[in-house]
């Protein structure tokens, strides 16, 4: 749950900008901005968790955390833009601080595939039914209904901090980071870099590409309607089989698969294509974070890993912006697919250089 508030948000962007537009009456343009710069210190805080981590203990972190990202959300309700705009860079703080701590201390479990499904499946969930409400709660409070849904929502996180283990106990502290610890990284997140920058570049653009290929908007409904359940599977079957068959053939297999689904995208079976894609990527981001947890002897670097998600998807939307003005989207797939190649050989490479973490490591410290 504590994944939840930085794991969804790409998902109800939707639903923030009409929050921001039409409850807090602010200019589209700056509604955009200030999503994209709550993303921006979201991940800005993920990268600073494994230095900040062991000044206090978990619980006492994710309280905090939990506190700024309420009373940010509270700042919105006053309808100052002077107030809002910061507020929403700190929001995107917490946010992120949550997200890291969430998966350093998932991190640590035996089976993190199994843990990082559950994230996913978690996000997947929460996301539909933040989406499902947030139009009647908009229609029923005009000024303030979808604020205070996710507010609520927040609150309900926030009962999540008191089931942390304390870092301070016995067996919990964590080792600190080593540049060693960083440069054997480099190649996972290098990978799960890539693998976001590919779904980043093609993902956001989904409605664009239906659009050339006279697909209609009811058609492409439908087509994401299924999308969503796909997602919701993809990340239940990761759950399912955790490290059951090993990771190497779900990473290869899901990578070779997901590749092939940006291509048919643009080129073949759509209805088929876009609901494989959202299946693919919800099923392949576990794997590619349990294989970063495994490897990391610190605890703290996998937090990065985790980072290079809406890193890498930001990234991916900056790349698309080359390719989307001529409606080149067969090279644009095709380059989406290649990153996607290369990100599996990253894990591949990550996997031959580092010494896994035996599960009793991963626990005890």
């Amino acid at each position: 749950m504590l994944t939840n508030p930085a794991g969804v948000l790409g998902a109800i962007t939707p639903a923030i900008i009409i929050a921001l537009t039409l409850e807090a009456n602010l200019p589209l343009t700056i509604a955009l901005r200030l999503v994209a710069v709550e993303f921006a210190t979201m991940t800005v805080a993920m990268m600073l968790v494994p230095i900040m981590m062991g000044w206090v203990s978990d619980r006492a972190f994710a309280v905090m955390a939990i506190v700024t990202a309420i009373g940010a959300q509270l700042a919105f309700l006053t309808g100052n833009i002077s107030i809002i705009i910061p507020a929403r860079a700190v929001l995107g703080l917490a946010e992120g601080a949550l997200y890291g701590l969430a998966i350093a201390v998932l991190a640590r479990t035996p089976r993190p595939d199994r843990a990082f499904g559950i994230v996913v499946f978690s996000n997947q969930i929460v996301s539909a039914l933040l989406l499902a409400s947030a139009t009647g709660a908009h229609l029923r409070f005009p000024h303030f209904g979808i604020f205070a849904l996710l507010l609520i929502f927040l609150l309900l996180t926030s009962a999540c901090a008191g089931f942390l283990h304390k870092m301070e106990e016995e067996g919990q502290k964590r080792p600190p980071v080593v540049l060693g610890d960083i440069l054997s990284m480099l190649p996972g997140l290098a990978g799960i870099f890539l693998l976001a920058t590919g779904f980043g570049a093609i993902w956001p653009v989904v409605a664009l590409t239906a659009r050339a290929r006279g697909i209609g908007d009811v058609d492409l409904g439908y087509v994401l309607s299924v999308a969503g359940l796909a997602g919701i599977a993809g990340a239940a079957l990761a759950i399912l089989l955790a490290d059951r068959i090993g990771r190497v053939l779900p990473l290869v297999a899901g990578s070779a698969s997901l590749a092939l689904a940006f291509v048919g995208s643009v080129g073949g079976p759509f209805g088929i294509a876009v609901p494989a894609i959202l299946f693919f990527w919800s099923f392949l981001v576990p794997y590619y974070l349990g294989s970063a947890a495994e490897a990391d002897h610190s605890g703290r670097v996998v937090v990065l890993a985790g980072a290079m998600l809406p890193l890498g998807i930001a990234a991916g939307q900056i790349f698309a912006g080359l390719f989307v003005e001529g409606e080149a989207f067969g090279p644009l797939s095709s380059s989406a697919a290649a990153m996607t190649g290369c990100a599996i050989l990253c894990m591949i490479l990550l996997r031959r250089r580092a010494k896994p973490v035996r599960p009793l490591e991963r626990t005890n410290g």
